[in-house]
């Protein structure tokens, strides 16, 4: 084991040697954007090239990572991106375009390529000084050299998979590097034990009967499964690792399973999943706690679980039930937990996966609806440790959403202008607050959450921030965009929820016409809405299309009533008729009303009408039919003055006064032609446009 930390020592100068700068892209309004992610902060200049820009940036051994560069843009405007040698990246324009730069905080350049020229006076137009570097190399050029041997890929990604996890913990001070005395040169070689010098390790040779024991077969874990441990009584953690490490091959080389069970908990003890699930696969991964580690591991990282051993545990009262709600991404409100089997395992676990897995447990419970359990919490992650107020503060956020949503929208907008750790989770709680009240994300807000989202591609969180970054462009009415952002199936229906209940026209028609463009798993709910949204349109075909997605029963009332109201739109009346038989309300009731007048029956419209309270159609219905005496006696303004002319006596004549006879005929002739007239004016009225 000396010679592997030896072999790692000759390792980390060469993984310092060079920097690698993340590209990335993003398509707005009016620009595309470049963002260039450093790993450290460095000075940078931007400036004119004959057909673009170059970004000179202060670091001679940076390296561009160009692989997402052109992911996510057309080359409408970008035409080309180079990487150079000395930290310089070209920048080639395929429109009449100018660039505007910004550092969004240290180590994060933003380049946005916009349309049009310049700005007068820009300091990003100054031609730049074309940047050429090329490394010294370190051999004798005049001396002829055997070429060497290719480098096996898969020990160059070994080491810098060892010189990476290395150089992280030794920067939080958990490693320390320097080499052991006994492998210092003079030390005496003779006290190295032999099982340091040579591990080889083996193939699994089959399942032992006693320690392939199935966590399943139990209905509830016992505790004496986890020994998660808060402290060791050693001050110095690394060399409790090299103690344990020590004796993972025994003295024929065997791997030991035992102590590579032990250094796995210890080292989730420590907050390092992979690091436990890596000792788990390759030493004990026949060993009846490798389901449980693994999965552990994978809720300490925030990774996916492939197996999950605690599921259907929430209910015991071990410490299995903490770890099957932490298993989980939602807790459905009300649903039964033993919650105080899960606050007292929390409450044992070491104080650095307190404050780790707290804000998660808490959003569990949340979900949940048990707000004195989420402030038990809180209290609990306020007690462990000073330095938490920043989580203290996003639980105390989570709490006040449903009760104080400005409150809390006030919380997170402070945590997230800190730019600081927890600004990605203040983020992705404000947008999580806005998909309850409805209201749209600020836009700086948005520009934070695309960069972090590029920028922490591959973290934990990035996920998480994908999917608000891709809801915030849904909460701004950004439909198509934010389809494009949606990356996992849950973001995407939570899109088209969206799109269904905001949209506008224009956006409904292009982009929810073609039922076959929305995701397998969208709720019944929000594709009957679309079917509404779209026979509200005038569209029955698009409409029945989303009808049929929805699955509505035929034998519900609602669905029975909705097919109705296609076929009245299709002018089926005798259809409308025959799904409507048996069924009465309001909506029913005018419907049947409208398929009768289609029918020429408006006599029988009438009383439908009535009964669904539209006396408009009623009386339009009465007079169809022609029954005066019911329009004079309930209908108002000129239709009861002519409906009173219709039913007055015959006028009299009489022989022996004929002047008076006509005279009585000529003032009828008057009224009725003045009757005529006020309902000519009055349809005209009615039909003009408001």
């Amino acid at each position: 084991m000396c010679r592997l930390f030896a072999l790692l020592m000759l390792i980390l100068p060469y993984a310092s040697w060079a920097e690698t700068a993340h590209v990335t892209s993003g398509e707005h309004d009016g620009f595309s954007r470049l963002v260039v992610t450093l790993a450290q902060p460095a000075s940078w200049t931007l400036g004119r090239l004959d057909g673009g820009y170059q970004l000179q940036i202060e670091n001679p051994e940076l390296t561009f990572d160009l692989s997402d560069a052109f992911r996510r843009i057309s080359k409408t405007r970008l035409a080309g991106v180079e990487a150079g040698l000395g930290g310089v990246l070209n920048i080639a324009l395929a429109c009449n375009c100018h660039a505007e730069a910004f550092e969004f905080r240290p180590g994060i350049i933003v380049i946005d390529l916009k349309s049009g020229s310049a700005k007068k006076g820009s300091p990003f137009e100054a031609v730049m000084t074309p940047k050429t570097a090329v490394r010294p190399l370190a051999v004798d050029r005049k001396v002829e050299r055997a070429p060497l041997p290719l480098d096996d890929l898969a020990l160059d990604l070994m080491r810098k998979t060892i010189a990476e996890g290395l150089g992280a913990a030794a920067s939080e001070g958990i490693v320390d590097l320097r080499l052991p005395a006994s492998t210092r040169p003079g030390s005496d070689e003779g006290t190295m034990d032999r099982r340091s010098v040579h591990i080889r390790v083996m193939q699994p040779e089959g399942l032992d009967g006693k320690s392939a024991e199935d966590p399943h077969s139990l209905a509830c874990l016992d505790d004496s499964r986890f020994e998660l441990r808060a402290s060791t009584g050693s001050s110095r953690p690394e060399m409790e690792f090299a103690f344990l490490y020590h004796g993972l091959a025994g003295d024929m080389d065997e791997p030991q399973p035992q102590i590579a069970t032990m250094a796995a908990w210890r080292a989730l003890s420590l907050g390092f999943g992979a690091e436990a699930a890596q000792l788990v696969k390759v030493f004990a991964s026949d060993t009846r706690d490798a389901p449980i580690l693994l999965a552990i591991a994978a809720i300490v990282d925030d990774d996916p679980i492939v197996t999950n051993p605690f599921e259907g545990m929430e209910s015991c009262s071990s410490l299995a039930a903490l770890w099957s709600v932490l298993a989980r991404s939602y807790l459905r409100p009300g649903e039964p937990v033993n919650t105080g089997a899960i606050f007292l395992g929390y409450s044992d676990l070491p104080v650095n996966l307190r404050q780790l897995l707290g804000p998660r447990l808490a959003e569990r419970f949340v979900q949940n609806g048990d707000t004195e359990m989420v402030r038990k919490i809180r209290d609990a992650i306020a007690r462990a440790s000073d330095g938490a107020s920043g989580v203290v503060r996003l639980v105390d956020a989570s709490l006040d959403a449903s009760n104080l949503p400005e409150k809390a929208e006030k919380t997170y907008q402070e945590i997230a202008a800190g730019h600081d750790a927890m600004e990605p989770a203040a983020l992705i709680g404000l947008v999580d607050l806005a998909l309850v009240t409805g209201t749209a994300i600020d836009a700086r807000k948005m520009q934070d959450l695309e960069i972090l989202a590029s920028q922490r591609r591959g973290q934990p969180d990035a996920a998480a921030l994908q999917r608000a970054y891709a809801l915030s462009l849904a909460l701004d009415g950004q439909f198509s965009q934010s389809l494009a952002e949606a990356k996992d199936e849950r973001t995407k229906i939570d899109v088209w929820t969206l799109l269904s209940e905001k949209a506008g026209t224009s956006d409904l028609l292009m982009l929810a016409s073609d039922t076959d463009q929305a995701p397998d798993g969208l709720p019944k709910k929000t594709a009957e809405l679309l079917a509404t949204r779209f026979l509200d349109l005038g569209l029955p075909e698009v409409s029945e299309r989303w009808t049929n997605r929805a699955g509505m029963e035929s034998g519900e009332p609602a669905a029975r009533v909705f097919t109705a109201r296609l076929a009245q739109m299709r002018r089926d009346a005798a259809s409308t008729l025959r799904l409507l038989a048996g069924f009465g309300g309001v909506e029913a009731e005018r419907l049947r009303g409208e398929a009768l007048m289609q029918m020429d029956m408006p006599s029988e419209a009438v009383g439908a009408f009535l009964r669904a309270g539209d006396t408009e159609e009623m009386h339009h219905a009465l007079r169809v039919s022609r029954a005066w005496r019911a329009v004079s006696e309930q209908d108002q303004g000129v239709w009861r003055d002519a409906a009173e002319m219709a039913i007055d006596p015959p006028l009299e004549t009489s022989p022996e006064k004929p002047l008076a006879t006509v005279r009585n005929l000529l003032d009828l002739s008057a009224r009725a032609r003045l009757r005529v007239q006020e309902l000519l004016e009055a349809e005209t009225k009615s039909e003009s446009p408001s």
